[in-house]
């Protein structure tokens, strides 16, 4: 029911009576500086902006076992808490509620610890659906000898 900015939390809530995305559009290219929205668990629906496209980031790196996420997407003063982990993240076509485009999965977030979610310069991490399925396919479909 409401948008949630600057690094505030937002509705979890859908309203019958408000307008909600109802065409997805094929997944988008996304440049530094737009937009971008998810619907996470813990702080619902959010937008942040893009800053970064293609960062390696280490997670994990309080065990002893961290690993690295390749090329990933950064969004900037968007609202993230554990349980976060999984939310759709998207383009709002023409900044209207009218069709959405698909970029990605929120994978990782700037938590502090000890806490349940960010409030202030927050950001989070994304694969987008390009990168995870060349992931998959370098993976899964290794060259025959």
């Amino acid at each position: 029911t409401f948008l949630g900015v600057n690094s505030a939390p937002g509705s979890l809530i859908l309203s019958a009576g408000a307008p909600w995305y109802n065409t997805i559009q094929s997944y988008g290219v996304f440049m530094i500086g737009q937009s971008v929205d998810k619907v996470g668990r813990t702080t619902g629906w959010t937008r942040g902006t893009l800053s970064q496209t293609c960062v390696n980031a280490v997670i994990d790196r309080v065990s002893s076992a961290p690993y690295m996420i390749l090329c990933a997407a950064v969004v900037e003063n968007a609202g993230v808490g554990s349980g976060d982990s999984g939310a759709p993240v998207w383009l709002a076509v023409g900044g209207t509620t009218d069709a959405v485009t698909p970029l990605g999965i929120l994978f990782a977030g700037s938590i502090p610890e000890g806490s349940v979610t960010c409030s202030q310069s927050c950001y989070y991490l994304f694969t987008s659906f390009e990168r995870m399925g060349t992931h998959l396919i370098d993976d899964f479909h290794p060259e025959s000898p």
